[in-house]
């Protein structure tokens, strides 16, 4: 297909956990303001039309995203799918103690 045949891009998924969803970034009034968020803005400077769906959850992990988000997302035939899960944090354990010094 010539690139001046193909269909402008006009549906953007993200899928995530919190760094997509948007937590700690709260706008005046409560809601939740995202990198996502603020990308689709500037993106429909250039492209009105475009449609954006944020699937992120807040602790969902990358199995999560797969099995859960991911589906959802397929579901809206999406022209982009951004993923961004950063690395969880294992539980707190107990620090290690120190030898003691004879």
């Amino acid at each position: 297909m010539s690139r001046s045949m193909e269909r402008p891009r006009s549906r953007w998924v993200a899928v995530g956990d919190s760094l997509s969803e948007g937590l700690g970034d709260p706008l005046p009034g409560g809601s939740l303001r995202s990198w996502a968020s603020l990308f689709a803005e500037h993106l429909r400077q250039v492209a009105p039309q475009l449609q954006f769906t944020n699937l992120a959850v807040h602790g969902h992990h990358t199995r999560d995203a797969i099995h859960r988000q991911l589906p959802a997302a397929l579901a809206v035939q999406p022209d982009l799918v951004t993923v961004f899960i950063r690395r969880q944090r294992r539980a707190a354990r107990p620090a290690p103690r120190p030898r003691s010094i004879r």
